[in-house]
C-alpha cells in the first residue's frame, strides 16, 4: 500500500511539510463544536449525530460498545496539499480483538475528482498488529491512476516476524491520552506522538493532494461509525505549495 519510498542511502531529505502553515481551524473540544477559524471566524459543524462535548473533550462514542454509530463533519476547505493536524486522543478501547476488532477512522477527507480518501486511522490488521496510520489514496503528480501512500507506527508490541514487528512502537492503553501530529506534503508524510517522531515516508514521484477538497470528518468515518475515543485540542493547518 506504500508509495515509492526514497532509499535510506539517498541524499539527506529536506522536509517540506508545513507544520507552521496558516491555522485553518482549531477546536478545544470542551466548550462547543464550532471550529475557530482564521481571524476569529467560526466554522460550525456540517453534520453532527452522536458526538457530545464534555469536560474531557469530544466524546466520539468513548463509552459505547463496538459499532457505535454517529458522525461529525465540517465543511470543505480545511485540507490543503501542505499541512498538518494535531490533536489529543484518548482511546476508549484496548488493543485486543474483544475490545476493537475493526479499523477505525480519526480524521478523513475525500478527493472530489477520483474519490480516494486521505485518512488518519487505527489500523487493525490482526490480534497482534495494531497501528496508527495515515494513508492517502491518490494519483502521483502527472499520473492518472490512484495508488496508496502510507506511514504508520505500531500501537501494540508485535511478535518478531509479524507485520508490525519492524515498526516503531508505542503501547496504547484504554483511558491514556496521546497527542498526535500528522504532517503532510506532496512528497512526505510524518507522524509524531507526544513530540516524538514515530514514522516518516518520503515519496518520489510526489503525491497529488490537490483534489482532497471534500468535507472533513473527525472522530469517526463518513459512513457513520464512531471511533470510540475522546478528542480535544484539535488544530488543523494548511497551505497550497508555492509551485501550484
Amino acid at each position: 500500500m506504500l508509495g515509492t519510498v526514497i532509499p535510506e542511502d539517498a541524499p539527506p531529505y529536506q522536509p517540506e511539510v508545513a507544520t507552521d502553515a496558516a491555522l485553518l481551524g482549531k477546536l478545544r473540544g470542551t466548550r462547543g463544536l464550532d471550529l475557530e477559524g482564521p481571524a476569529g471566524s467560526t466554522i460550525p459543524p456540517r453534520t453532527n449525530a452522536g458526538v457530545q462535548v464534555t469536560a474531557k473533550g469530544l466524546d466520539c462514542g468513548y463509552h459505547q460498545p463496538k459499532g457505535a454509530a454517529g458522525i461529525l463533519s465540517y465543511p470543505s476547505g480545511l485540507f490543503k496539499p501542505e499541512g498538518s493536524i494535531k490533536f489529543t486522543v484518548t482511546p476508549g478501547w484496548e488493543t485486543d480483538l474483544t475490545s476493537l476488532d475493526q479499523s477505525i477512522q480519526l480524521f478523513s477527507t475525500n478527493s472530489v475528482t477520483h474519490g480516494g480518501t486521505f485518512q488518519i486511522y487505527i489500523y487493525v490488521h490482526s490480534s497482534e498488529n495494531y497501528a496508527l496510520a495515515v494513508h492517502a489514496q491518490t494519483n502521483d503528480i502527472n499520473q492518472d491512476q490512484p495508488r496508496g501512500h502510507s506511514a504508520m507506527y505500531a500501537i501494540k508490541r508485535a511478535p518478531v516476524g509479524s507485520g508490525n514487528s519492524l515498526l516503531k512502537t508505542s503501547l496504547w492503553k484504554k483511558g491514556q491520552p496521546r497527542t498526535i501530529e500528522v504532517s503532510w506534503s506532496p512528497s512526505q508524510l510524518i507522524v509524531s506522538e507526544n513530540g516524538e517522531q514515530m514514522a516518516v515516508s518520503n515519496f518520489a514521484p510526489e503525491m497529488d493532494l490537490s483534489s482532497f477538497s471534500g468535507p472533513v470528518f473527525l472522530g469517526g468515518s463518513a459512513s457513520g461509525r464512531l471511533a470510540r475515543v475522546l478528542l480535544k485540542d484539535i488544530q488543523i493547518r494548511g497551505q497550497v505549495p508555492a509551485s501550484e
